[in-house]
């Protein structure tokens, strides 16, 4: 109630609000290095501050002399390391990265819907579990989608090459690299990381699963 009685008393807050005031005088107080010319210190880290934002604003097309400019922002496609070997992935490995391309492609988001719909008609016990759904959606879609598209262009049917291939699925033998340059980063496997003197901080991409909504709320939903 007191804050109705200032208002009527002293008019509106913000013509006599002093918090913003007190947050920037802990900033002014984090300028002082020598206790014995405060003001002095205040006033010269204020006027380098001010002198940084200029020069960052103003002068950010220019390159600083002496400090060499990184090789990997000269690349405009993105190419692996060299020193590649190739190997061979096994099964589970080679499902859960095709599955994973799939999930994430635009052209075969019909088919997805299509197979979790045949899914519930081929099972009409198991339709109201989310989870067996998309554990036999996982299983199967690979091998349902190859022959859903060997069968329609069989039948003449136009199918894009992209889908043709993504049908096909990748090959078991594939070449590993120690590191990839993509977008001017240089990312590093753990194997050529611990090896360096600079770690990298980790890569992360994002992924749809299914979790429980809470302890109590055993309810499941798709989350990123």
């Amino acid at each position: 109630m007191h804050l109705i009685r200032e208002v009527r008393l002293c008019g509106p807050i913000y013509f006599r609000w002093m918090y913003p005031f007190e947050r920037y005088m802990k900033v002014l107080k984090g300028y002082v290095r020598n206790h014995n010319r405060p003001e002095g210190c205040i006033a010269k880290c204020y006027l380098a501050e001010e002198s940084v934002e200029f020069c960052t604003e103003y002068l950010s097309g220019t390159h600083a002399i002496g400090i060499p400019k990184s090789n990997n922002y000269d690349n405009k496609f993105v190419r692996p390391i060299t020193g590649g070997h190739s190997t061979n992935i096994d099964h589970k490995s080679w499902l859960q990265a095709h599955h994973y391309v799939l999930e994430n492609t635009t052209i075969v988001q019909p088919y997805i819907e299509e197979h979790m719909n045949w899914l519930k008609y081929q099972y009409p016990r198991q339709s109201k579990r989310p989870i067996w759904l998309q554990e036999e959606h996982m299983r199967c879609f690979t091998y349902w989608l190859k022959g859903k598209v060997e069968e329609a262009i069989h039948n003449g049917q136009d199918i894009p090459n992209t889908l043709r291939w993504l049908a096909h699925g990748p090959t078991h033998q594939v070449v590993k690299y120690p590191g990839y340059i993509l977008n001017g980063c240089r990312y590093h496997t753990k194997g050529r990381d611990m090896t360096c003197v600079t770690q990298n901080s980790g890569v992360s991409i994002l992924a749809g699963t299914m979790q429980i909504a809470s302890s109590k709320d055993k309810r499941y939903f798709n989350c990123n």
